[in-house]
């Protein structure tokens, strides 16, 4: 999917370059804000997975340039630093990197859209389920205890997977309406930039 927004930054590719890493760095931040201090205290593993998943895919659609999702984890992981996230950096590289990087494969899928409430959905659950897989193989590998392990392995991967699938749906659904405007406004005149996916 490709965004009335990037379109426009394609015109001047290297102010665009430039735009699309700041809203990386962007998305970066309000991700590790939002797994800093948002938290409802539900007991429910997995619950934050509604709003960073959505930001993740929202930002990975908004600029549709392979390795954004990888970027946007690595933004993630170095203010996770600066706002004071509970894991090292290492951990936090590894983590939201991770999940950019299966963000960035879902969305090489052919028919898979981002910009699609129903791509949003697989790409939501499938990352927020990767990212559960990683925590899991840390725990176990370090003996570590995890609130996961008190819910059960299985009912924690469901929690999972509906929260992420969630968030995914959300950022498909607000993309999808952003490429919806973008045609209606094609469709009442205005010219389509050149390069523009449908």
């Amino acid at each position: 999917m490709t965004s009335p927004i990037s379109v426009t930054l394609t015109a001047n590719a290297a102010r665009g370059i430039s735009v699309q890493l700041a809203l990386v760095l962007i998305v970066g931040g309000v991700i590790a804000l939002s797994r800093r201090y948002f938290d409802l205290h539900m007991g429910v593993p997995g619950h934050t997975g509604i709003l960073w998943m959505f930001l993740l895919i929202y930002g990975r659609g908004l600029t549709d340039r392979r390795g954004t999702g990888i970027l946007i984890g690595v933004s993630t992981a170095f203010w996770g630093e600066a706002v004071g996230l509970k894991h090292t950096l290492v951990y936090n590289l590894l983590l939201y990197t991770s999940v950019g990087t299966v963000i960035d494969v879902m969305a090489t899928i052919p028919g898979l859209r981002l910009s699609h409430p129903l791509g949003g959905l697989v790409a939501g659950a499938t990352s927020h389920a990767a990212k559960y897989g990683f925590i899991v193989v840390h725990a176990k590998a370090l003996a570590l205890p995890k609130k996961f392990l008190l819910v059960g392995l299985l009912k924690a991967f469901g929690y999972h997977l509906v929260f992420g699938a969630v968030g995914g749906v959300a950022a498909g659904l607000l993309l999808w309406m952003l490429l919806r405007s973008s045609r209606s406004q094609e469709r009442k005149g205005l010219s389509r930039p050149q390069g523009m996916k449908q």
